[in-house]
């Protein structure tokens, strides 16, 4: 899966390339919603399209990190308050240097819980009952850091073995 990933991102430089697309919802108040890329956005039944990859198990261009040293510091003190959102803060900065999606989801071959199958009685941050209000509040928050929302929505998924359906890979987990 690394690998071809990396060769996704030989093909893909100026995006995230990694494994766990996440989206953004603008919801009828004018505020962001953060959730999984399933969510569907309220009167368009547009689920299945993200806007974000999480850079945990991704690749980007190294300029990025030197770009991210640069950012405003507001952007630090949200994630100092926070403990969180950097991954989010990233695809922020590559969306508004690009103009394009900030990301390429590419699926991959065997995915699982790893936390479940360690039994090492840690659960993520994504196990907490605020982590998508954390999300979503650092989502609005950046959009006022940057003036607007720089993240584009895209659908395409990568695959090594065409494009089966991510809904009944998930079910494996």
């Amino acid at each position: 899966d690394l690998a071809f990933a990396f060769s996704v991102w030989q093909q893909f430089p100026e995006h995230i390339v990694g494994f766990v697309p996440r989206k953004h919802i603008s919801t009828p108040s004018g505020v962001y919603s953060y959730g999984s890329f399933e969510l569907q956005n309220p009167g368009f039944g547009n689920g299945d399209q993200y806007s974000m990859i999480l850079i945990g198990a991704a690749f980007f261009h190294s300029g990025y990190l030197e770009d991210f040293q640069r950012q405003p510091e507001a952007v630090y003190a949200l994630i100092d308050e926070t403990q969180n959102c950097d991954d989010i803060a990233m695809n922020f900065l590559v969306a508004k240097h690009t103009g394009k999606p900030s990301g390429v989801f590419v699926k991959p071959v065997d995915i699982r819980n790893l936390e479940k199958d360690t039994n090492s009685g840690y659960s993520g941050m994504w196990h907490r009952a605020e982590h998508l209000l954390q999300r979503s509040y650092c989502v609005n928050k950046l959009v006022n850091i940057y003036d607007g929302m720089p993240l584009k929505y895209s659908n395409i998924m990568i695959s090594q073995f065409g494009f089966p359906n991510y809904a009944n890979h998930k079910n494996k987990m």
